[in-house]
């Protein structure tokens, strides 16, 4: 998988909680850094919608044309959504983009520890 500067590594790991579809990704990258440092487990739920400031992760589809399968994952900030992007801030080095609605297949909230003990 070809990675640019933007993309976060993430990986699946497993989490023994309450709620099957809760699911946690480790960080693999600078990126995130100094919210999320490499090897940082973060945790998805992904019922909850995300607003502007959550910490998100973004799955997206291969281009048009290829296999619709995910070919690769972002966890970055939101900063806003409109009706065609997804606009995204990381921190390492700081730069914010945006990403073309099309071509994501799931947008997830990274939900914090507090939140989540709390279920």
């Amino acid at each position: 998988m070809k990675q640019d500067k933007n993309e976060t590594e993430v990986q699946p790991c497993d989490l023994p909680v309450y709620r099957r579809d809760i699911f946690a990704i480790y960080f693999n990258d600078h990126t995130m850094e100094p919210r999320y440092e490499p090897g940082e487990v973060a945790y998805v739920d992904p019922k909850r919608t995300p607003r502007p400031r959550d910490y998100v992760i973004v799955q997206l589809r291969r281009p048009e044309g290829e296999d619709e399968r995910i070919y690769t994952v972002l966890a970055k900030r939101l900063v806003k959504t409109t009706a065609s992007t997804i606009e995204l801030e990381q921190f390492n080095p700081p730069v914010t983009f945006q990403v073309d609605r099309k071509d994501v297949a799931h947008m997830h909230r990274i939900i914090p520890w507090e939140e989540l003990v709390a279920f």
